[in-house]
C-alpha cells in the first residue's frame, strides 16, 4: 500500500543522494520507519494509507505511541500543522532499537554507553549464580553473540568501548562475582586466541566488530541490487569494497559507510585481484598474487621495458603466460607463482576476492583469524595446534577440557602462583609439607602423587620423568592416547580425572582442613568415571543417530557398463602434486575416456600449481576440454577430489580455483548432459597414474 501510495504520488520518499533510489518505508519486525518530504499533502496521504490498513487488517495503530521526526530546516509553524494532521507526537530522535541508539556518531563514545550498561546488566544477572569457568565462557560468547546481531554487524563502535567491553568480559571470567576482586591469571591476549591456538575463544571485541563489518561490506559488495547497495553507490559511486581497496579517500561520509570501509582496509592484504584479462591490475602497486610482494631481478625496471600491468605480461592470442618474459624479469620464487596463476579462457574484468577462505566465500570466522595473524598472535607449531583441537574436540567435560587449559596455562590458584601474585601464602606443598607447591610437583613429583598415578590403571612411573616440564609431560601423554586409542580415548579420560581428582583432594586439604587418607583420590576418581559413564550411556540411549546414507561407488568398468546403453562418455581424472623444495611445487595431471569400453583419448601434463585442489581442478578442466573439442555432448565425471565434486554445485569457491572453475563451468554449459562423480582413489587408478607419471616428467 505505501509502495502504490508513492507510485500514485500520494506522498513522495525521501533521496539520500540526487541520483539515488527513493526510499518511502523500511520494516523491522514489528517496527516500521515511513519516509516523505513534509508537506500538508504527504501528511494527509499518509493518514490516509494508514487508515486503509487498520479498516482491511483489523489492527488500529496507535499514535500515541508513534513519533513524527522533521529535518531541521523545518520551520516550526509547519511542523505544528503537520503533526496536528497525523494526530502523533514529535521527536527530535529516533531513540533507540533494540537498546541501542538508532542515530550514532562513532566520534563520541558516549553514543555506546546504552552498549555497555546493557552487557553489564546481562552479566550482573549471573552474578549471583555459581558459574563454572567453562559455564563463564559460554555465556560470555552468547553475549556476544547477541550484539552481532545488531549494533557490531552496523557500526564501528570506539575503540574505547570495545576495550571497556573486553575489561568487563575478562573480568567477569575470573571474578564470576561483582562482590570479589580477581586474580586474571591469564591476560585478554591469551584469553582472545582460537581454542586451536591455545586461547579460550572469547573474541576481542573490537577485532570482531571488524570482521562482522568486512563481511557486511563484501555482502553489499556481491548485492549489487540490495537497496543499501544502490544508495551506497550513488552516494559514493562505488561499493565499500571498491572504495577501500581503490584507496580512494573517506571525506564526508556517514559513520555506518566509513565503518564499513576501515574494516576493510584494515584486511586489505587478504583481498587478492582474480586476473580476468589483467588490463586493469598493476604488476607492482595492486596485489594479484598471494604471499610476499612481487621482486624484479635486480637491474629490472619495468617501466623501461613497458610492463605496467599484468596484460603485458600475458600473449593475448594463445591467453597464456609469456613464460619467457616472466623468467627473464622476475626472481624465480615470483615467476612460479604467476606461471602457476591460472589464466581464463572466457574473458573477463579483474576483480578483488578474498583470499584467505579454503571454501571462497567469506566469513567472521576467517576475518576475526586475519586480524590475530597480522597482530602476530597466531605463530604456533602444527603439533601444537593438533594438541588442542584434540582436547577440545574430545568427549571430556567442559569443565575438565578448561582444567587440563589451565595447568598448561600456568593458571591454577597453586601456592606458587599465589605467591607470584603478592597474596602471603605458604608455598610448601599440602600433601607432602616438604617442597614448594606448583603445577609440576602437586601433580607429578609428590609422593602422594606418584604412588597415587603407580596405582592407577594406566600404571604410570613418575620417577624417570622428572627432568620433563609438567606441560609436556601432560601433553605427550595425551597426545599417545589419541593416536592410540582415538578421540573417545578411555586412557584420556581416566588421565585427566586423575588429575582432576587430585586438585579435589588438595582443595579439600586447603578450605575444609579435610586431612583424608590419600586413597580415596583413586576413590572418587573411579566414582566420578563411574557417573561419567553412566551419563554418556544415558546420551547414547536418548540421542537417535541417524546412520548416514550409503554411497555406492562403481569402478570404472561397472561405470562404463551401466552408461553402455547412453553412449556416456565416462572421463577419469586426477592430479599428482608435491611441493618441491619448499616453494617451487611440482605438479601433474592426467585423463582418459572410454565411452561404452572402447577408450576414446588420454593424456597427461605438467603443470605449474601452488596446491593440490588447484592440481585436481587443472585435470577436469583438461579432460572436459579434450571431451568438448571432439563434440561428445554426454559425460560423467569421476574424481576422487571430494573439494571438486561440491564445487561444480557451488557459486563460491577456494580463491586458487575460482578462474579454472570459471572456464570448467563455461565448457559444460556445451554439453548436452555432464554429471561428476565423487570415486575411490583406487577406481581411477588409470587417471592416477598418468598423473604421476606427468609430474616425474614422463609424458603421453
Amino acid at each position: 500500500m505505501l509502495t502504490k501510495g508513492a507510485a500514485d504520488n500520494a506522498f513522495e520518499g525521501i533521496k539520500v543522494s540526487r541520483t539515488g533510489p527513493s526510499v518511502s518505508h523500511l520494516f523491522f519486525a514489528d517496527d516500521s520507519l515511513i519516509f516523505f518530504k513534509a508537506s500538508p499533502k504527504a501528511c494527509e496521504g499518509i493518514k490516509n494509507i494508514l487508515d486503509k490498513f487498520s479498516r482491511l487488517s483489523g489492527e488500529v495503530i496507535n499514535f500515541h505511541k508513534s513519533l513524527i521526526m522533521f529535518s531541521p530546516n523545518t520551520p516550526p509553524s509547519c511542523r505544528f500543522q503537520m503533526r496536528s494532521i497525523v494526530n502523533t507526537p514529535s521527536a527530535e530522535a529516533l531513540g533507540k532499537y533494540l537498546g541501542n541508539n538508532i542515530e550514532v556518531n562513532g566520534r563520541s563514545s558516549r553514543m555506546f554507553l546504552p552498549l555497555v550498561e546493557k552487557v553489564e546488566k546481562r552479566l550482573s544477572s549471573w552474578h549471583n549464580l555459581s558459574l563454572s569457568l567453562a559455564g563463564r565462557v559460554i555465556l560470555i560468547n552468547s553475549v556476544l553473540s547477541m550484539l552481532s546481531l545488531n549494533i557490531l554487524s552496523v557500526f564501528l563502535i570506539p575503540k574505547l568501548t570495545a576495550d571497556k567491553l573486553n575489561s568487563i568480559f575478562a573480568r567477569f571470567l575470573w571474578a564470576g562475582s561483582r562482590a570479589t576482586k580477581p586474580i586474571f591469571w591469564k591476560g585478554r591476549t591469551s584469553l582472545e586466541l582460537p581454542k586451536g591456538s591455545g586461547g579460550l575463544g572469547i573474541r576481542n571485541v573490537h577485532l570482531f566488530n571488524k570482521a562482522l563489518l568486512a563481511k557486511q561490506a563484501v555482502r553489499i559488495h556481491h548485492a549489487s541490487n540490495s537497496l543499501i547497495a544502490q544508495v551506497y553507490h550513488a552516494k559514493y559511486k562505488t561499493s565499500p569494497v571498491n572504495f577501500s581497496l581503490n584507496k580512494f579517500k573517506l571525506s564526508r561520509a556517514t559513520w555506518g559507510f566509513q565503518g564499513l570501509c576501515r574494516a576493510v582496509q584494515d584486511c586489505q592484504e587478504g583481498f587478492v585481484k582474480i586476473i580476468g584479462d589483467g588490463s586493469d591490475t598493476q604488476i607492482t602497486e595492486d596485489k594479484w598474487l598471494r604471499g610476499d610482494p612481487i621482486k624484479v631481478k635486480p637491474g629490472i625496471i619495468l617501466q623501461e621495458q613497458g610492463l605496467q600491468t599484468v596484460s603485458n605480461l600475458i600473449i593475448s592470442e594463445r591467453k597464456a603466460w609469456n613464460t619467457e618474459l616472466i623468467w627473464k624479469t622476475f626472481l624465480p620464487e615470483t615467476s612460479i607463482r604467476i606461471l602457476s596463476t591460472y589464466i581464463p579462457k572466457e574473458s573477463f574484468k579483474d576483480y578483488y576476492a578474498w583470499s584467505e577462505s579454503k571454501h571462497g566465500s567469506i566469513n567472521v570466522k576467517d576475518v576475526y583469524i586475519f586480524y590475530l595473524k597480522q597482530k602476530g598472535a597466531l605463530e604456533m607449531q602444527q603439533n601444537r595446534r593438533k594438541f588442542w583441537n584434540n582436547l577440545w574436540a574430545s568427549d571430556l567435560r567442559p569443565k575438565w577440557k578448561i582444567f587440563v587449559w589451565r595447568i598448561l596455562q600456568r593458571a591454577l590458584a597453586t601456592n606458587t602462583n599465589l605467591s607470584k601474585r603478592n597474596i602471603p601464602v605458604n608455598e610448601t606443598c599440602h600433601f607432602c609439607h616438604r617442597f614448594r607447591e606448583n603445577e609440576t610437583h602437586l601433580f607429578r613429583d609428590c609422593d602422594i602423587s606418584s604412588r597415587i598415578w603407580s596405582a592407577s590403571t594406566l600404571g604410570i612411573s613418575t620417577h624417570s620423568s622428572r627432568s620433563i616440564p609438567i606441560d609436556e609431560w601432560i601433553r605427550n601423554f595425551l597426545q599417545l592416547f589419541w593416536k592410540e586409542d582415538g578421540r573417545r580415548s578411555e586412557r584420556v579420560r581416566e588421565f585427566v580425572v586423575t588429575l582432576w581428582s587430585i586438585w579435589l583432594h588438595r582443595n579439600n586439604v586447603v578450605f575444609r582442613n579435610l586431612f583424608e587418607d590419600p586413597l580415596i583420590i583413586i576413590h572418587r576418581k573411579n566414582i566420578i568415571l563411574r557417573e561419567f559413564d553412566e551419563s554418556d550411556n544415558i546420551k547414547g540411549n536418548h540421542l537417535k543417530i541417524t546412520a548416514p546414507s550409503s554411497i555406492t561407488h562403481q569402478g570404472p568398468l561397472s561405470s562404463l557398463i551401466e552408461s553402455r546403453h547412453r553412449d556416456i562418455c565416462v572421463i577419469l581424472v586426477d592430479g599428482a602434486w608435491k611441493r618441491y623444495q619448499e616453494k617451487h611445487p611440482r605438479a601433474g595431471i592426467g585423463w582418459i575416456a572410454h565411452v561404452n569400453g572402447r577408450k576414446v583419448f588420454e593424456g597427461n601434463a605438467a603443470v605449474i600449481t601452488t596446491s593440490s585442489l588447484q592440481t585436481e581442478a587443472l585435470a577436469v578442466h583438461k579432460g572436459l576440454w579434450e571431451a568438448h573439442s571432439r563434440n561428445i555432448r554426454s559425460i560423467q565425471i569421476l574424481s576422487d577430489s571430494t573439494d571438486i565434486v561440491r564445487a561444480m554445485s557451488s557459486q563460491q569457491h577456494a580463491f586458487e580455483i575460482i578462474s579454472i572453475m570459471h572456464d570448467i563451468k563455461a565448457i559444460c554449459r556445451g554439453f548436452q548432459h555432464w554429471e561428476i562423480k565423487k570415486v575411490n582413489r583406487n577406481e581411477i587408478n588409470l587417471a592416477h597414474n598418468l598423473a604421476v607419471s606427468a609430474r616425474l616428467g614422463k609424458l603421453v
